[in-house]
């Protein structure tokens, strides 16, 4: 089978991503978990296979960022 790719914004501490990031983790699913937040040192990026800074989602860049792979990983 092959794994689920799941992309978690805002995987910052004690926020929804990050309580999402544990249930996902949590799951039977066969997942890769990749996290994005504003922050570059987000608590949740030490739990995905893959972290991204993005800008904030106000930001005129932001979708852009997101969806092109301008993200820093």
């Amino acid at each position: 089978m092959t794994a689920i790719n799941v992309l978690v914004t805002g995987v910052g501490g004690g926020g929804h991503g990050e309580q999402i990031l544990k249930a996902l983790d949590l799951s039977t699913l066969e997942l890769k978990l990749y996290g994005a937040d504003m922050n570059a040192v987000s608590i949740g990026f030490a739990s995905v296979e893959e972290a991204f800074v993005l800008p904030a989602t106000g930001d005129p860049g932001y979708l852009d960022a997101l969806l092109d792979g301008r993200a820093a990983p």
